[in-house]
């Protein structure tokens, strides 16, 4: 993936299941940092558009999009998407666009993600991952 490109990941979950996650790793399988970045997304993390289907764009800058999530840097590597008790698999398909375009492959409503408000979900994630780990 070249610093100018966006796949636009567009995952349909037909029945909601009780947990999926969508992850970036390293070309060893390496998970990326996650209280800093945003190399992971699970379902609570993730927005859904009105129409079902939770769109991930993959970016090495901010989209201004929801739902992004960032190679660290890596050109090379692998998305895993995991989910647990789903009526059946979700349907997965996959866009390649210059990152200008990316509001082409997401719904006319989709919100902008300005640079305060992403700090505002980043300090979450960080928040979040404290109390999982606390002592």
């Amino acid at each position: 993936m070249g610093p100018d490109e966006a796949p636009v990941i567009h995952n349909r979950i037909p029945l909601r299941p009780q947990y999926y996650g969508f992850q970036i790793a390293n070309l060893w399988g390496e998970s990326l940092e996650y209280a800093h970045s945003f190399g992971s997304l699970n379902g609570s993390q993730s927005e859904v558009d009105p129409d079902g289907v939770i769109r991930l764009v993959v970016a090495h800058r901010d989209p201004g999009v929801p739902n992004w999530l960032d190679p660290g840097g890596n050109v090379e590597g692998t998305l895993s998407i995991r989910f647990l008790q789903a009526e059946r698999a979700p349907e997965i398909s996959f866009q390649r666009l210059p990152l200008e375009r990316v509001r082409e492959a997401l719904p006319r409503e989709t919100p902008v993600v300005d640079a305060r408000a992403r700090g505002q979900v980043l300090e979450r994630r960080r928040r979040a991952l404290l109390r999982r780990f606390r002592e």
